[in-house]
Formats: structure tokens, C-alpha cells, sequence
């Protein structure tokens, strides 16, 4: 699979292709090296990929955001740090108590930290817990993997609002590896 990484150009305000790569299996993940870097503008990107809908047809799909200029002008950064994020307090041995209990999407977090303005995030590891929301999936080599990335994308669908506009850095700990 094939991803693409578009920014957008200032003077003609179309999407111009920088750079593609193949997604990276197990972990599904896309690499971008963009040399030399302008750091000082602020620049729309996105994402393209394609993918087959339910009829069969390919179709793009995007991620967008914004990379920030380097705020080497400012005299303070303000930096926002997480560590344990959990999308729930588990499941525990009674039915689940999704009112009481879910945490997921984590929008009141992610709304005050937002407000803040950060320059930089940084998560400093459990990120995702194995047995949180869910149970992990022992049952196959390839239904472990699908319910880890499950549990990863959980954690990038509640703080993908500010990561896709906010440099971050996202360090593993025990928890993030199962």
C-alpha cells in the first residue's frame, strides 16, 4: 500500500505530492523524510491513501492537519505532557459500566489542553492499556495484532485533534507493547 504526504502551495493553493511511501507491516505505519525543511512556515498537509470501498471501487482517503512554523521566536514554549491514558477504568469482573466507567473519547482533556495552545506534546507512555477497554485477544498471532492496533487507534482517534496540528513525541512504556 502506497501513501502519499500532499502540502498545500501557497501561490497556486493546489496540493502538490512531496513525498510517498509504503506502509510499514506489522506496524502500520507511513514514514515521510522531507529534505531540506522550511521550518519557519506554517504549511497544510494531508495524507492520501487508497482503500476499497464496499463495492470493491478504490477511493482516496485523506488525513489533514497543519505543521506549525518552529516557534523560535517565542520566549516561552508551552508544552503539554501525558503519561497513563487509559480509554477506561476496565473492565473489571461485573458488566461493563459504560456510563460510569468509559473515558473514551477524552474530549474534556483534549479540549482544555487545546485551549492552551501547546507547542509540543509529549506522551510519556501507556498510552494504550492491553486489558483496557476490552481484554487483549490472544486467540492468533493476527488477532492479537488487530486488537493491539485497535487499541492504538483508539488513542489516536481521541488525541488526533491535537496531534495532527501539534508536534508531538509518543514514547512506548510495558503497557504500549502488550
Amino acid at each position: 500500500q502506497v501513501v502519499y504526504l500532499d502540502l498545500i502551495d501557497k501561490k497556486t493553493h493546489h496540493w502538490r505530492t512531496v513525498s510517498s511511501t509504503q506502509i510499514v507491516v506489522p506496524g502500520y505505519t507511513a514514514h515521510f523524510r522531507i529534505d531540506p525543511w522550511d521550518s519557519l512556515n506554517i504549511v497544510d498537509y494531508r495524507v492520501r491513501y487508497k482503500l476499497r470501498n464496499r463495492k470493491g471501487a478504490l477511493k482516496d482517503y485523506y488525513y489533514t492537519g497543519t505543521f506549525l512554523n518552529d516557534p523560535v521566536d517565542k520566549e516561552e514554549i508551552v508544552i503539554a505532557a501525558f503519561t497513563g491514558n487509559s480509554n477506561s477504568a476496565g473492565m473489571g469482573k461485573d458488566l461493563f459500566d459504560f456510563r460510569n466507567r468509559i473515558w473514551f473519547p477524552h474530549a474534556d482533556l483534549t479540549g482544555y489542553v487545546n485551549k492552551h495552545k501547546p507547542d509540543l506534546l509529549i506522551y510519556t507512555g501507556d498510552n494504550v492499556y492491553e486489558g483496557r477497554p476490552t481484554p487483549p485477544d490472544f486467540s492468533s498471532p493476527s488477532n492479537t495484532s488487530l486488537d493491539y492496533l485497535y487499541k492504538w487507534y483508539m488513542f489516536y482517534w481521541a488525541h488526533g485533534i491535537l496531534t495532527r496540528n501539534i508536534p508531538a513525541i509518543v514514547i512506548p512504556d510495558d503497557h504500549d507493547v502488550y
